[in-house]
């Protein structure tokens, strides 16, 4: 039986848009379902994706899909139980070895490795993601690093471009600040609230 875990909302900020993602927690494992709403090349767009995970917070399969007005795109990914990653048109070997899958529009997926290395105990580990481009779908591997920090910080690395960041986490593990990019305003339960 599934139950809402969170729900949470980030926004944007450098490119306007709100993010929407509910959190559902069963026996099986996660599932996260995302809607952003946003304006790209001062025109509306609409992203969604819903994402299935281990209790361990490993990827089962990632469904998307982009509209924006010159078109849109739909992406579904599966990793199987020997750990290869499968679209629509059968096995991914480019994407051998990757662990996690990293959304460009979501700071959502920054949860996944982070819940992961704590699960694990660990301080600092290189992995290799799926990296998911916006808004087109385009799939590659890219290596990353994360590194807790003091203060619920995590340092993110991508080692490829050299691009880092210190993202402030909750004790969740979700984002509350995405230093240029993203800003969590809305998180329940929060207290004694109670669902909408």
């Amino acid at each position: 039986m599934e139950r809402l875990w969170r729900w949470v909302a980030w926004v944007g900020v450098d490119t306007p848009g709100v993010e929407q993602v509910a959190i559902w927690e069963s026996p099986r494992g996660w599932r996260a379902e995302s809607l952003w709403t946003g304006v790209v090349d001062s025109h509306p767009a609409r992203v969604a994706f819903t994402v299935e995970l281990t209790k361990e917070w490993q990827v089962r399969r990632l469904v998307a899909s982009t509209h924006v007005p010159s078109g849109g795109s739909s992406l579904s990914l599966e990793r199987t139980a020997a750990g290869t990653w499968e679209d629509g048109n059968g096995p991914r070997q480019d994407l051998r070895g990757c662990e996690f899958v990293d959304i460009a529009w979501t700071p959502f997926t920054n949860t996944l490795p982070i819940r992961r290395l704590e699960q694990l105990k660990a301080t600092s580990q290189e992995i290799t993601v799926v990296y998911v481009s916006f808004p087109d779908l385009a799939l590659r591997a890219a290596r990353q690093r994360y590194t807790r920090l003091p203060g619920g910080r995590w340092r993110y690395e991508s080692l490829e471009s050299g691009y880092r960041a210190e993202l402030t986490v909750n004790a969740d593990g979700l984002v509350l600040e995405y230093p240029g990019l993203f800003r969590q305003v809305a998180l329940w339960p929060s207290g004694d609230s109670a669902p909408p």
